[in-house]
């Protein structure tokens, strides 16, 4: 292999002094820590670093480890100093309490003198990039996880590197840049090639804006610049060392190692972002136009499980198909000399059985041939952290196979440190400690993988702070965390699936790690895209997110660019929900004003259909009252043609003129007037069940009528003088007739005879009412006295008096408690019908009395004089009047549901009055003569009235059976004027 180890003395000696010192001044002045700083973080005095700096002391190996992590430089001084070392290396006195196993970490470029076991690959590494200067491309390493790929790449490929082991010369002078992609892998690369070369990262960053190819020349061009100031210092490659080709001599390559290139896939998540890292990458490895090495020297270092994922992209396709670099598990003795080699070197010793029980765990039978004898895949890290372990447990410099046994072994030793660490933290630093591991992993469709968090963001700030910093110091000093000072990260990634208690935190919060991971990607994109509005988060997702704002442990989890855009998220929904509600309140209002509207323009249509509607009412009303006036006028002479247009009125509407003219024009026409008297007819009533009509006269007789044929069915005779009064006992056999000749005839109904003969009045009889139970009847003289017969024994009860005139008229309340007497004195008085005392007497009236009546209900009391009197029975006190302009009242009856009052008049009609809306509801006229006494039907819906002249007479009060009857009238019989069909048709 080119490039030997130079001897004490030679030219090489003095030359890394002055550049490590020049390196070291860079690496500071680059991350602003002023040198006194720099005292204080590595614990050597400001005096001596300004020598090594200035180049009159060395920069030792110490030295350089401790700037190294006080700079966060990932090893890059260390790489400069440590003295090359092949397979004969030697032991390092006072070494022994140094462990020389990394754990879970991966091997550093400082850490090449414990890396044993690998070193057929490293020789193939190198043999494969020395093909890639005469055929420039990229080459890739892939190998699955935990078999060391990062280790053979910074602790194997690197010191080989630093050794010249590449047959260029100068080789060893070339600038190496070693990167992970990260979430932004374009913003990685310019900053690395900028710090390791020297070059203004500014024009690195405007190259790339150009595209792949200026990128490519300006790193070019770094390099040889880099190489130039590298020589100019004295640092150059000795003549002994010189190659024949002048050409070459003269043009330097960039070597960039991209370690864990899955992240491109994992944590990179703009597609655009990606694409454009690929072609950095293939524009950096491409050919020159003139001879000589690539810009670059790309190595990727990937993992198995994303080969398919490279091959999407043509280009790392075409590395693939050119030859790669496939690291596969260790054979027996590699993994025995990965055991034994570390501790030969630190001067340990290895408990005889150690490794035997160490080749077993990890897989390997001892003593099988070379194709079954190989290591189980992902097992090295388990490996180096239980040997990790097993020397926490030496004794006396001895690693034991008691120590191992204590570790949990291989399979458990991971598992064990990781629980011992968290178990010995208090229970609010474990709850940290899983905020904080969780925030180191990256969720992926089909693999978990690890990701590196910037150091400030998990730290956060406030009380939370010093609990972070305590509980990652010691998963650090376990070796379970890598921490630089910008970033922190999984020591392996082997942690995943080796600490059970992690898996299932991973399981328990996928769901909330997804949502993070999502915000993080999204918000890096809206930042990328301009802060573009349409990118930001709302509604469902908004709401699980927006809270981790005002979540203390939350909050110092987010980066700043993931808090402007939630707050920006916040914002644009508070902002878009008060316009919409702005928007919602205008609609309201806007509704609001069109319902108003549209109730104003329906009222205004309602007012104008009904005041429409008023309108045609009120001409149907005008025509129909007209029309009524003209049957009234036509009912004499002209009966047909007076039912006809009394009909027409009712039907146009139905007005209480209407409805009289049709009652009386039906009751002329129908010729509902039953035969007549000698005399003049003074009184009607009907029986109980309303078959019978009896009528009294002047001419000395009462006549009975059937109602439903109106045909004479008995004439009752034996008075000797004309005949004023008629009461039908509540059963209907008994027949009161009361006479001018002072006395009254009781007859048999059944047997139209002479039942008895009541005398005691000194003068004519005017009036008899039975009582409700029919033991007593009342009799009505003009004797001014009122008497009271009992009926079973035909004597005298009692005599009433205190009338100062005759005795006109006389009715019981319809419970019978009650004598109502009527008198020519113009007052009414109460009697009770059981003591026979006065009770009341009510007075208002301006002449004699003609008529009393109790409503059906027993509620009112009417009387009448020249008007009608309403008197409540209760109160005794008057409740309303009514008036017949330019008429005598001369009889009364209440329609049997107390609805109306009939009102018999000496102007030849008839009017029913309403008892509560006190209006006439119609007018019954055609009568003869003066009406003198009205009896309405038992159902109510017939009126018999007796008048002047010598025919009582009947009306239909229902207009809708009136109505009936009309329409089904023969017209050619009735109104032959018409020409077809009925009035109705």
């Amino acid at each position: 292999m080119a490039g030997g180890v130079p001897g004490p003395g030679s030219s090489r000696d003095a030359a890394p002094i002055s550049r490590s010192g020049r390196q070291l001044r860079r690496l500071r002045l680059e991350r602003g820590v002023s040198l006194a700083r720099l005292a204080e973080l590595a614990f050597y005095s400001k005096g001596y670093l300004s020598k090594v700096e200035n180049g009159e002391k060395a920069l030792t190996w110490d030295l350089a480890r401790a700037c190294d992590e006080a700079l966060g430089t990932g090893g890059t001084l260390e790489l400069l100093v440590r003295p090359p070392r092949k397979a004969g290396r030697e032991s390092r006195p006072g070494d022994q309490e140094e462990c020389p196993y990394r754990g879970l970490a991966a091997f550093g470029p400082g850490d090449s003198c414990w890396f044993f076991g690998r070193d057929e690959a490293t020789a193939g590494l190198v043999a494969q990039l020395t093909e890639r200067l005469r055929h420039p491309g990229i080459l890739m390493v892939t190998a699955p996880s935990g078999a060391g790929k990062s280790s053979l790449l910074q602790a194997g490929l690197l010191p080989a590197l630093a050794r010249g082991a590449l047959p260029v010369s100068g080789c060893r002078d070339w600038p190496v840049v070693v990167c992970t992609p990260g979430e932004h892998p374009l913003e990685n690369l310019p900053a690395e090639v900028a710090r390791v070369t020297g070059t203004p990262r500014q024009r690195l960053v405007e190259a790339l804006r150009e595209g792949a190819d200026a990128f490519a020349t300006a790193v070019a061009a770094a390099a040889g610049a880099f190489r130039t100031a590298e020589a100019a210092a004295g640092a150059g490659t000795p003549a002994d060392e010189a190659d024949d080709d002048a050409g070459r001599k003269q043009l330097a390559a960039l070597v960039l190692v991209v370690d864990q290139f899955e992240e491109t896939f994992t944590l990179c998540r703009n597609e655009h972002e990606r694409t454009a890292f690929v072609d950095t990458l293939l524009a950096l490895s491409a050919a020159r136009p003139q001879a000589g090495p690539p810009p670059a020297l790309v190595v990727l270092g990937v993992r198995a499980d994303f080969y398919d994922r490279c091959l999407a992209y043509p280009g790392l396709g075409a590395a693939l198909q050119r030859g790669h670099v496939a690291l596969g598990p260790m054979s027996e003795a590699q993994l025995r000399e990965a055991v034994t080699g570390p501790a030969r070197e630190a001067g340990l010793e290895i408990e005889p059985g150690l490794v035997e029980v160490l080749v077993r765990d990890a897989g390997v039978s001892p003593g099988s041939t070379a194709e079954l004898g190989l290591a189980r895949t992902g097992i090295l890290p388990l490996l180096s952290h239980a040997l990790m372990s097993t020397w926490q447990h030496r004794r006396n410099g001895v690693l034991t196979v008691a120590g191992y046994q204590l570790t949990g072994g291989i399979p458990g030793a991971v598992a064990t440190t990781a629980e011992r660490t968290y178990a010995a933290l208090s229970p609010d630093r474990q709850a940290t400690a899983r905020r904080l591991l969780l925030h180191l992993v990256s969720l992926g469709e089909e693999h978990d993988t690890s990701r590196r968090a910037p150091r400030e963001s998990l730290l956060g700030s406030g009380p939370e702070r010093e609990a972070a910093q305590a509980v990652l110091e010691v998963f650090t000093q376990a070796r379970l965390l890598t921490v630089d000072a910008d970033h922190i990260e999984l020591a392996h990634e082997v942690l995943l699936r080796a600490w059970p208690r992690l898996r299932q935190w991973l399981d328990e919060d996928r769901a909330t790690l997804r949502a993070r991971q999502l915000l993080t990607e999204t918000a890096s994109e809206w930042e990328r895209e301009g802060r573009d509005e349409s990118l930001l988060y709302r509604g469902a997702r908004l709401n699980v997110t927006s809270g981790w704002l005002t979540d203390p442990h939350e909050k110092v989890l987010l980066t700043p660019t993931t808090r402007a855009f939630l707050t920006a998220s916040t914002d644009r929904e508070t902002s878009e929900r008060r316009t919409e509600q702005r928007r919602l309140r205008r609609l309201r209002i806007l509704a609001h004003s069109l319902a108003v509207l549209l109730v104003l323009a329906l009222l205004a249509v309602a007012v104008a259909v009904q005041q429409s509607r008023a309108a045609l009412e009120q001409r149907r009303i005008a025509l129909s009252k007209e029309l009524a006036a003209r049957a009234e006028t036509l009912l004499r002479d002209d009966p047909e043609q007076a039912m006809l247009t009394a009909f027409n009125a009712y039907r146009r509407a139905p007005t209480t003129q209407a409805r009289s003219s049709l009652l009386s024009a039906y009751s002329a026409f129908s010729a509902d007037q039953l035969g007549s008297h000698a005399g003049t007819v003074t009184d009607v009533a009907y029986s109980p069940d309303g078959r019978t009509l009896a009528t009294a006269g002047l001419d000395r007789t009462v006549k009975l009528w059937s109602t439903a044929t109106h045909q004479l069915t008995a004439t009752l005779t034996g008075h000797t003088s004309g005949v004023r009064g008629l009461a039908f006992s509540p059963d209907g056999r008994i027949l009161a007739a009361a006479g001018d000749d002072a006395t009254v005839k009781l007859w048999d109904t059944t047997t139209h005879r002479e039942a008895a003969t009541l005398a005691g009045h000194a003068r004519g009889v005017r009036s008899v009412a039975f009582s409700p139970d029919g033991r007593t009847l009342a009799t009505a003289g003009s004797d001014r006295t009122a008497r009271l017969w009992d009926v079973r024994s035909r004597r005298q009860a009692a005599v009433l008096s205190g009338h100062s005139g005759a005795v006109t008229h006389a009715a019981f309340s319809p419970d019978g408690s009650v004598l109502a007497t009527a008198g020519a004195d113009g007052t009414v008085r109460l009697w009770q019908a059981r003591t026979h005392r006065p009770l009341a007497t009510l007075t208002g009236h301006s002449g004699a009395v003609q008529a009393v009546a109790f409503s059906p209900d027993g509620s009112v009391l009417a009387s009448a004089d020249d008007t009608v009197h309403l008197w409540n029975t209760a109160t005794h006190r008057q409740t309303g009047v009514f008036t017949a302009r330019q008429a005598r009242v001369a009889g009364l009856a209440f329609s049997p549901d107390s609805r109306h009052l009939a009102i018999a008049c000496d102007d030849r009609a008839i009017r029913l009055w309403h008892t509560t809306t006190h209006r006439v509801d119609a007018t019954l006229t055609g009568n003869s003569g003066v009406v003198h006494a009205v009896a309405f039907a038992p159902d109510g819906n017939s009126l018999a009235g007796a008048g002047g002249s010598h025919a009582p007479r009947l009306w239909e009060l229902d207009p809708r059976q009136v109505t009936a009857r009309i329409c089904h009238l023969d017209s050619t019989r009735h109104w032959p004027q018409l020409s077809v069909g009925t009035p109705c048709a």
